[in-house]
């Protein structure tokens, strides 16, 4: 229970992790029917990871925001 004990304490960090998760598992369902070798899995990947940090960002900053109101 320490792990989500820390998890609750840092909801941008479980949601970068969930939803990179979900977009590289994303990525390889997709992709299962193509031959690609691993620097082409391991790009889009990346490209997966850095995307759900991007949508992380974007969905805290406007809660952080002083004058919003939900």
């Amino acid at each position: 229970m320490k792990l989500r004990s820390r998890m609750s304490r840092r909801p941008r960090l479980a949601a970068w992790a969930v939803l990179s998760a979900v977009f590289v598992a994303l990525v390889l369902i997709v992709s299962l029917g193509r031959e690609l070798d691993l620097w082409q899995y391991l790009g889009l990947s990346a490209v997966a990871v850095a995307i759900a940090g991007l949508c992380v960002a974007l969905t805290f900053s406007r809660s952080d925001d002083p004058e919003f109101d939900g």
